[in-house]
């Protein structure tokens, strides 16, 4: 299939953040057994453990058997969804709708690439804190600024790792105040949930499902708004303000 080639991508002025909360609202209404199924029971099952522990009484840096499993079972759920969730959340960003089962059968074949992903990311970012503490962070504020959105170009392009890291750093770079912006809105509502659930654990994990359910599409409807269709070639050697 031919292609067209465009130039770097020009930075457009894109909506705030904040008010993309409305639209994540609705997606969320929407598309709510996905969301429950998706993204909120896995991170459950981990916060369960937590209110377990708590409720018991242990001691800090002591965890019960039944917190251990439901950690467990937590972040297996959570790497398995992974995949699947972007899918649906970059489908759902783009007006599509798609069934539970449809966000696994075309998201599971990513599980792997996306996988690779996160390990890539995780060591590079430990490489730079074992080396110095300095490099650490230099490393972190990279990913973040340009490979933030990765995880959409390889999924909803069907692109490699190198490609998807390749274009996500060449269109996320002019707008990564926008892509910071995203991240500062989901650290602001995590923090917010957080203090809540110091102050109640009850009432905080109901905070932090209701964030988990609006912040689940933040990142893919940004991606949505910068990302060049998967059909039009970008230059391999473009320039990338730093």
């Amino acid at each position: 299939m031919n292609s067209t080639v465009v130039d770097q991508p020009v930075r457009q002025q894109l909506p705030g953040s904040w008010s993309l909360l409305s639209k994540c609202f609705e997606l969320t209404k929407i598309h709510i057994t996905n969301v429950i199924f998706l993204v909120l029971l896995p991170n459950l099952s981990t916060t369960l453990g937590t209110v377990y522990d708590k409720s018991h009484n242990l001691p800090a840096g002591h965890y019960s058997a039944v917190s251990l499993t439901l950690f467990g079972v937590g972040m297996l759920w959570f790497i398995i969804n992974q995949a699947p969730t972007i899918m649906f959340a970059v489908r759902a960003a783009q007006g599509k709708s798609l069934s539970l089962a449809d966000c696994y059968r075309q998201g599971l074949p990513f599980i792997w690439r996306v996988l690779a992903m996160d390990l890539l990311f995780v060591g590079a970012i430990l490489l730079g804190f074992l080396l110095l503490l300095i490099p650490g962070f230099i490393v972190l504020f990279l990913i973040t600024r340009r490979y933030y959105l990765t995880g959409y170009y390889l999924v909803d392009q069907n692109l490699g790792l190198k490609a998807a890291l390749a274009r996500c750093r060449l269109e996320s770079v002019p707008y990564s105040g926008y892509v910071w912006g995203v991240i500062g809105v989901q650290i602001a509502l995590t923090l917010v949930a957080s203090i809540v659930g110091a102050l109640n654990v009850y009432v905080g994990v109901l905070a932090s499902v209701l964030v988990l359910a609006l912040t689940s599409f933040l990142a893919a409807i940004r991606y949505q708004q910068i990302a060049t269709p998967a059909d039009i070639s970008l230059p391999a050697a473009a320039p990338v303000r730093r």
